[in-house]
């Protein structure tokens, strides 16, 4: 679990969650879905340090059992991950009924 220091919020290791300054806490999520750790975390914490709301997942099961697909955001795949591509999760979305997962950005 994070923990809150004044306006901030320390990230936790151990969250897929990358988390931010209290005051944009609501706005929307980019969700990062990555195999390779080193990737995973260089992203993370560059669209964190530009401010924006990060959710890290180490793969598409991972993303597609934590059921974000409702909240509103931005899904970053990697496009080459083992067993179920990126371009497989987009498929699956929509598949699922989430017609809005039309556009991809390819990693």
């Amino acid at each position: 679990m994070a923990t809150h220091t004044d306006d901030a919020v320390t990230p936790d290791p151990e969250s897929p969650t990358v988390a931010l300054p209290a005051a944009i806490a609501d706005l929307p999520t980019i969700f990062l879905v990555d195999d390779d750790p080193a990737v995973r975390d260089a992203v993370s914490l560059l669209l964190w340090a530009s401010g924006l709301a990060v959710e890290a997942y180490p793969g598409p099961a991972d993303f597609l059992a934590a059921d974000t697909a409702r909240r509103p955001g931005c899904l970053v795949l990697d496009v080459r991950m083992p067993g179920m591509s990126g371009l497989d999760v987009q498929k699956q979305l929509r598949a699922d009924g989430y017609p809005n997962c039309a556009k991809s950005l390819a990693l």
